[in-house]
């Protein structure tokens, strides 16, 4: 019950997530999911207590959006798509701690209409904390048009500088949005890197942060090696990015064997 220990066991979950998680055993890393984590949140529950303890504070929305997310929770991804549609009425959230998971949620299951409303609040609001968080939000859509949509605001909107830590870099925890990401990358690096400032164009090979096999590292090698794109500044996060995805590669071929015997073990039904 301690939120920290929580908090790792969580982070532990979405990494497990990410590299050893086969596409066909998801549903059942979602009961499993739902098993270890609904618990600890009825027992916090969803609103903070008054002087309740900071970690605790920070863990709820953890909780919320590991069990959203991951765990498939229909009655969290519905809370969701209701408290976007309060936001976009006055633009203001009572609970900014919460808020960022909520909007997160919202856009990874949601359609066109989500997108408008993100979008539209993230210009109308005045509040900087959730503006970061609806940037952020833009880049959690699972759908792979309205992911592009949103990362086409980094080429074509005048204040992309702003968008693009938020948007372009977030690691989201889901191999098939990385893909997408990278992807949307490679076609349209010719027209982003111009426009990143100078300072933060070091950061573009982040872009691959995320993939999660030997063919993708070879994708990634072969991209800044070619045609300059390997700017001056960018060679040590270029590396970093590159053992990231090595890592990840290796525990996907060493435990999604172990980890999908395990699941259909135990929570098949």
């Amino acid at each position: 019950d301690n939120p920290i220990v929580l908090s790792g066991v969580i982070e532990g979950i979405r990494r497990l997530y990410m590299t050893g998680v086969a596409n066909e055993d998801r549903p059942r890393f979602a009961r499993y999911v739902s098993k270890m984590l609904n618990p600890h949140l009825l027992k916090i529950g969803f609103r903070g207590e008054k002087n309740e303890a900071f970690s605790k504070t920070q863990l709820r929305p953890k909780l919320i959006r590991t069990l959203a997310l991951l765990g498939n929770d229909k009655r969290l991804r519905e809370h969701a798509k209701r408290h976007l549609d309060k936001l976009a009425l006055t633009a203001k959230s009572t609970d900014l701690t919460l808020t960022g998971a909520w909007l997160k949620i919202a856009a990874r299951v949601g359609d066109n209409a989500t997108w408008e409303n993100l979008k539209k609040i993230s210009e109308n609001t005045k509040d900087p904390t959730m503006k970061q968080e609806l940037r952020v939000a833009l880049g959690y859509f699972r759908d792979p048009q309205l992911l592009r949509k949103s990362l086409d605001i980094l080429v074509q909107d005048e204040n992309s500088t702003n968008f693009f830590w938020s948007l372009g870099l977030v690691e989201v925890n889901d191999p098939a949005i990385q893909q997408i990401k990278w992807q949307w990358f490679v076609d349209n690096y010719e027209e982003l890197a111009p426009l990143v400032r100078e300072d933060l164009q070091r950061f573009l090979p982040h872009f691959g942060k995320g993939l999660c096999s030997e063919i993708d590292k070879q994708h990634v090698v072969s991209f800044f090696n070619k045609n300059g794109n390997l700017k001056d500044g960018m060679e040590y996060h270029f590396h970093r990015v590159i053992e990231h995805i090595e890592q990840c590669a290796w525990l996907n071929v060493s435990i999604s064997g172990s980890v999908s015997r395990w699941l259909k073990r135990h929570y098949s039904k």
